[in-house]
């Protein structure tokens, strides 16, 4: 809306011709005093308003798009700009270039008009009007409009955008990871059935949940049976209509990224320029400083480790200007290795000597003081990869928890107490998880509510979906809870971070 602000004194208009106002809504005159017309000769006339005629041009063609060497293009990115020609049926004005409209209409959606970019409306020498447009919405094509009156179709040029590309990347899964326990050691025990599929499981409700997108999921096959393997394509492909590519090395991982070839280590194809990555998902083990989508029961480096120095084969011209990664791995945005349990130390600050001991021995007294780690987030792999990419990139400064990834410990407790109540002599309490919660379950005087009936009924729906494939308890809806933070290292925030690209 324009303003036009007069703060004192007199304003005069004079015109050897005529003075028109249009306006496409009300013309309001306010006065303190009087509103005062004059007309001469004739009066003041006050007829029907007429639509006014801007200007007599109209557009004949619409060309491009065209990019910055004037070379015609046939597919373009989101967020960059290209050139667009309008030949006008005549020479227009200076006055008249600048009153040329351009409008997007994106796939099939409505024709939305490009407000405040008629001032850089440019006149060619060959008399055609240009400007530089970009699509800043994710869409599959557009059309480009320009018209002085209304857009319509028959002028118009139709665009294709290069098709963007997420991709998950699950790792392996040679250990349990539940986070949960008091004691860090036992987090390397053997694999159990309800944690074998679970970075594969987390992949699959991402995929579920974003059905549109068309993920590709690459899954490293180190670990996995062939039957897991095989129930996780299977689901992937033939369920919700995704892509599945098994790797072997974080090498692989880095090729397709690059050029959507797993065995081409080129830094970058033509292929994958008019393919961007927009999203890039990792489901994986972490370590300080790397993912460790390989990381054994001793957390031994392996062939699928993406470290600093793997991290700098990443193309950014692989990615798209606004793509966003996700690390769901432990501690990949924290860069102080120091950091294990907690960012808390105790340390000596002074020591004295106390005389020795009756053996001669020196006796020292000392003095301690905690003190607070710095993360050096700046340094950890998920800065790295921003900064390698120019991607957004979201971190965990905690290690990550899967614990829920089938079932909360909750919902197993009340299913555990719900099938000893209908009889099943096979199950006991787990009284270290569940404690005495829901012992009025087993009274035998105790009515069920209809909000029992409702969750029991909702649970056996969910427990009747899992089947267990050579000892790991799978589901082909995937997880049913996200990831969360598990509780350590303390004194680092329980919320993914967000790391930016730094100069």
């Amino acid at each position: 809306m324009g303003k036009t602000t007069i703060v004192k004194g007199d304003t005069f208009f004079i015109t050897g011709g005529n003075f028109k106002v249009h306006s496409q809504e009300n013309i309001e005159n306010y006065s303190q005093k009087q509103v005062i017309q004059k007309g001469a000769e004739k009066g003041v006339t006050h007829n029907k308003p007429k639509t006014a005629k801007l200007t007599d041009l109209k557009v004949t063609k619409v060309e491009g798009p065209f990019d910055k060497d004037g070379k015609l293009v046939t597919i373009v990115k989101k967020g960059e700009f290209f050139t667009y020609k309008a030949t006008p049926s005549r020479k227009p004005t200076a006055s008249e270039v600048i009153l040329l409209k351009w409008a997007t209409k994106n796939d099939n959606g409505k024709v939305k008009e490009l407000t405040g970019v008629s001032s850089h409306n440019q006149l060619s020498k060959e008399g055609k009007i240009i400007i530089g447009i970009a699509i800043n919405q994710e869409c599959e094509k557009a059309k480009i409009y320009a018209y002085f009156k209304k857009p319509i179709s028959s002028v118009s040029i139709e665009v294709k955008l290069g098709p963007l590309q997420h991709i998950i990347v699950i790792g392996t899964q040679n250990h349990r990871g539940d986070t949960s326990l008091t004691n860090p050691t036992s987090w390397f025990r053997d694999v159990g059935p309800g944690s074998k599929l679970m970075f594969a499981l987390q992949a699959i409700r991402r995929v579920r949940l974003n059905k549109d997108l068309k993920f590709t999921v690459m899954m490293c096959e180190e670990g996995y049976k062939p039957l897991q393997i095989k129930a996780v394509k299977d689901t992937i492909v033939n369920v919700y209509g995704s892509r599945f590519i098994q790797v072997n090395s974080s090498q692989q991982i880095i090729n397709y990224i690059n050029t959507g070839d797993i065995n081409n280590s080129s830094k970058i194809t033509v292929e994958r320029k008019n393919k961007v990555v927009k999203q890039l998902i990792f489901y994986c083990h972490g370590l300080v400083g790397q993912l460790a989508l390989g990381m054994g029961l001793t957390g031994d480096d392996s062939e699928y480790v993406i470290g600093e120095k793997e991290v700098s084969k990443f193309n950014k011209e692989a990615f798209t200007s606004d793509s966003h990664i996700y690390s769901f791995a432990c501690r990949t945005g924290l860069g102080n290795p120091e950091i294990d349990q907690s960012i808390y130390k105790t340390r000596i600050s002074k020591s004295s000597s106390s005389g020795v001991s009756t053996m001669g021995i020196p006796i020292s007294h000392d003095e301690f003081e905690t003190i607070q780690m710095p993360l050096l987030s700046a340094q950890s792999i998920a800065q790295k990869l921003s900064n390698q990419t120019k991607a957004i990139v979201y971190a965990y400064l905690r290690r990550s928890d899967y614990e829920d990834t089938l079932f909360t410990k909750d919902e197993l407790c009340f299913s555990d107490y719900m099938k000893m109540r209908e009889g099943n002599t096979d199950i006991k309490p787990n009284s270290k998880r569940c404690g005495s919660k829901y012992d009025y379950l087993l009274r035998k005087d105790y009515k069920l509510t209809e909000a029992d009936k409702k969750r029991w009924n909702e649970w056996k729906q969910i427990d009747s979906n899992y089947k267990k494939i050579d000892d790991a308890w799978f589901d082909p809806d995937g997880a049913r809870h996200n990831v969360k933070a598990a509780p350590s290292p303390v004194g680092v925030p329980a919320e993914m971070q967000t790391f930016k690209p730094m100069k």
